[in-house]
């Protein structure tokens, strides 16, 4: 009896931390422009900014909640921003201002 309760609550307890791991979600930088465009995501989620492009990119934020600026991505490299701030952040490359996305926390 004793060792099904402890079977049971190990279960329970890995039940629900896997339901609070934050997820990663991966934008691909292409043609000069984000992929997707937009995401929405949890807070504490993490972004994955991977320069698929034949050309450097500089993946930042600023006046959001949150900013942040990842420096040079080189192509094929990635950088990641973990979202710790829910609110709508305007994505921008700083070597490209025509590439925009949008990222909503929630």
């Amino acid at each position: 009896m004793l060792k099904t309760i402890a079977i049971t609550v190990l279960l329970l307890i890995a039940t629900v931390g896997l339901s609070i791991a934050a997820d990663e979600v991966k934008v691909n930088q292409a043609n000069k422009t984000f992929d997707p465009g937009a995401v929405t995501i949890k807070t504490g989620d993490t972004v994955d900014f991977a320069n698929g492009d034949t050309v450097a990119h500089n993946v930042y934020t600023r006046g959001s909640p949150q900013d942040f600026s990842l420096g040079v991505i080189k192509p094929g490299d990635d950088k990641k921003v973990t979202f710790s701030t829910p609110g709508i952040f305007d994505v921008r490359c700083a070597i490209h201002p025509g590439m925009k996305m949008t990222v909503t926390v929630q």
